[in-house]
Parts: structure tokens; sequence; C-alpha cells
């Protein structure tokens, strides 16, 4: 069995002790219309509108640009009525849609000292992006990274990001608008958030061996390149070797490049008993309160450094 050498230990290990193996492992892409993005038109008027070529975007800055350029709101001629997409169904939800926003900057869930602080110059400039970045989205939020990707085959936006375990949606559905105009590409600003479930043994079972056959079973290269075909993923690399998967689901070079830079929570944990789900919690209730525009970047942090410290 050949895991993928770029997956982070945060898969396996809980505080250095081996506790579980990757499921189902998932990390957000970038996914774009491709066809136009190589428009001759769309491309001039990017040129004269912002004096640079419309490539796919690197950073979160041009994320934003490239997204309201393809808003008819604020560019007439757009194609699509929107550029991307928020998603913001709960508080997880929306710290996870936030976080690539804040990483991008460098920054990280500890301070210098070693604590949870939410009171920074990197985290008020991520908000007043992602709050900026809502007036190129729908105006009704998506709940989930489907509703989302929905939105993206449906040809109502020109980008979305997602996690990689949903973007089958846009080969699998019979009414989508964008199957073979679909590009993928590592998530602006390059510090995507990792997802997925992992798979462990109880210590107290009585079934252990059946447990081990189901592993012996679910970890073959067959089993691992059958589910990644069906639109499922795989810990497996074999799994995405298989050139016939590669020609149905084209980001699966992209979903295995950014495995190697995702992140969620931290692997140095200097904080006892640190809650990665508290902490996006926190975060992510004040992300909604941000989009509901009954909170500045400002008070937003102050909020979650409150709201963190009272849970924790």
């Amino acid at each position: 069995m050949a895991l993928f050498s770029t997956m982070p230990d945060n898969y396996y290990f809980s505080e250095g002790v081996l506790c579980a193996l990757p499921f189902d492992p998932s990390v957000q892409i970038f996914l774009y219309r491709s066809d136009l993005f190589e428009d001759g038109t769309l491309r001039r008027l990017y040129y004269e509108k912002y004096h640079e070529s419309l490539d796919v975007p690197q950073s979160i800055e041009e994320y934003i640009r490239i997204a309201g350029f393809f808003t008819k709101s604020f560019n007439p001629d757009s194609p699509t009525e929107y550029g991307t997409t928020i998603t913001c169904g709960s508080a997880q939800v929306a710290a996870c849609d936030f976080l690539p926003y804040y990483f991008a900057s460098g920054a990280g869930i500890f301070n210098k000292n070693g604590k949870v602080f939410f009171d920074t110059d990197s985290m008020r400039n991520a908000m007043a992006q992602y709050k900026s970045m809502r007036r190129f989205t729908r105006s009704r939020d998506n709940e989930w990274w489907g509703d989302s990707v929905r939105q993206f085959a449906d040809g109502i936006t020109a980008t979305t990001h997602t996690f990689s375990n949903h973007a089958a949606y846009i080969i699998n559905s019979k009414h989508s608008n964008v199957v073979g105009k679909t590009g993928v590409a590592v998530m602006p600003g390059k510090k995507p958030l990792l997802g997925g479930g992992v798979l462990g043994i109880c210590k107290y079972t009585k079934k252990l061996d059946a447990c081990r056959q189901f592993f012996n079973w679910y970890y073959t290269k067959d089993v691992a390149s059958a589910i990644v075909r069906l639109g499922g993923t795989s810990p497996l690399a074999e799994a995405y070797s298989s050139y016939e998967n590669f020609s149905i689901f084209p980001w699966l070079s992209v979903e295995k490049e950014s495995f190697g830079i995702g992140t969620r929570g931290s692997s140095q944990v200097p904080v006892k008993d640190f809650s990665n789900y508290h902490y996006e919690y926190a975060l992510g209730t004040a992300v909604l309160n941000l989009l509901s525009q009954t909170m500045t970047p400002d008070e937003a942090v102050v909020f979650a450094q409150k709201l963190y410290d009272k849970k924790s």
C-alpha cells in the first residue's frame, strides 16, 4: 500500500501517536471556465481594464480582481452573472471557505507566544478581502460545497473553489453546462485546506479480524482506482496514476499537488488541549457576522477572540 508521500501527518497522528489511516482525503481546488479565460475578446477587455493578462489567479488579490471582472453588475460585458462563489452554511463551513484567504498571508493560528490570537493585521486584512469578494457572488449564500459546484456547473459563475471530493458533480450532472470547459488549478494563495475523513479501529473491538479484512480490501489498487473512477477519493497514490482516471477527472493531478501544500489546523500545537473545531467555530461565527454586515473586520476579530476564549 503506497499512500500519498505528500500527505501531511495530520491524517495519521495525534500528538505524535499513530491513530488512524486516511480514508477519503480531499483538498480545496480552484475550478474555472477555461473557455472564458481563453476567449480572445474577454482577454482583450481584461487587459484594457487592468493592463495585465487574463490568467488563472495565483494570489488572492488576483482572484478578487478576476471575480469582479466576471460579475455582470460590475462588468456588463461579462458572460456570467457572478465571478465566483462563497460557501457558508454553518460556522465551520464559513471558516473553511475563509481560511485560505488568511493562510495566504503566511500567518498561522498561533502568535509568537504560542497563543491563539485573532486580532492581527493579517486576520483583519483577510476578512476585508473576503468581505470584498462577497460583492461578486450570488446574494443567496451556498450552504454546502456541492451547492457552489452546482452553481458553477449551471454556468452562473466563472469560477469556484471547493473540496475536491465534490468536483465530480461537474461530470456526473446531466445538466452541467461546463463539461469540457473546466480548467483546474491550485487554490489562489496556494494555501488550500485539507478535508476528508480517517479510518481507525477501536481498541475495544471484538471484531479485529473483520476490521483487518476490510482494511486489506479497501487499501488495494483495484478498489482505490474504482472509487476514484466513480468520483470518490482515495489515499492511495496508485489510484491517481491511471490514465483513464486522469482523462475523466482533470483535477486529479492538481489534487495530488495540492495535498503537498494543504493545511488544516497545525502540526505544531503549542497550546495544550487546542481544539481545531473550537477555533473554526469561533472564526466561522465571526465570518458569518461579517458577511451579514453586522460586523466590520475590526469588530469580527475581537468577537472571534472572545468567543474562542469563552469556549476554551
